[in-house]
């Protein structure tokens, strides 16, 4: 398989937690086209790995590889520009613009990237999420399970290479859980995406090809 993502010696600390590492030598390597899942209690480190390899946050020391390149390497204008390129990224909190309705949510990355819209795939991945009936809703309008599911969509409306989700499904029942986690999944296996995806539940992924686990900011097993 081919190597898409890859850390080096990774090393975050804050001053203002008395200097502490919150990321400890992390090394790790992620597979085009494959799952990961990074799993942790609260305040193991694992949300802070995410964003850092997503290129969110500086690394104190180390390096984040994609494709061979160093991305913290690149100023901020072109990091920016390969994140709003080549990644997605999912919350837990949706973070979805209420004044929009689900079309332009997820439509938004697109005018962002300036990216082509074609009318078509559009819609293609709205009926792929269920989203088809509420696309000109408010997010208001909407239940959790379907807000997650616009939040996943417009993650995906760009063809990014990687999708982050940190704790996705953090603010759903364990049967929207399970249902939002499932979609996400396959829509990643069908494009032929990369998924990295932060839990603490070690039940929420079905078989995914690796399972890292982080406490006190060091991976201990995967």
């Amino acid at each position: 398989m081919n190597t898409i993502l890859s850390a080096v010696n990774l090393h975050k600390k804050y001053r203002k937690e008395n200097n502490m590492n919150v990321l400890n030598n992390i090394n790790l390597t992620v597979n085009k086209g494959t799952i990961t899942v990074i799993m942790g209690t609260s305040g193991s480190g694992k949300t802070t790995l995410l964003s850092t390899i997503g290129g969110l946050n500086q690394p104190t020391k180390g390096s984040v590889y994609f494709r061979q390149q160093d991305i913290f390497s690149l100023n901020d204008k072109r990091l920016a520009k390969l994140r709003g390129r080549h990644f997605g990224f999912i919350y837990q909190s949706y973070n979805l613009i209420h004044e929009l309705t689900v079309y332009d949510n997820i439509i938004l990355p697109l005018y962002i990237t300036k990216q082509k819209m074609n009318e078509q795939k559009i819609l293609g991945l709205i009926d792929s999420l269920g989203l088809m009936s509420v696309k000109n809703n408010f997010p208001t309008e909407l239940s959790g399970g379907q807000q997650q599911r616009v939040a996943i969509a417009r993650a995906m409306i760009h063809q990014p290479d990687i999708i982050f989700a940190d704790e996705p499904t953090g603010n759903l029942d364990s049967k929207n859980s399970r249902n939002v986690v499932d979609i996400l999944q396959k829509l990643c296996h069908q494009h032929d995406k990369t998924l990295i995806l932060v839990t603490h539940d070690k039940d929420l992924v079905r078989n995914p090809d690796q399972l890292l686990c982080i406490k006190d900011g060091q991976i201990i097993k995967g």
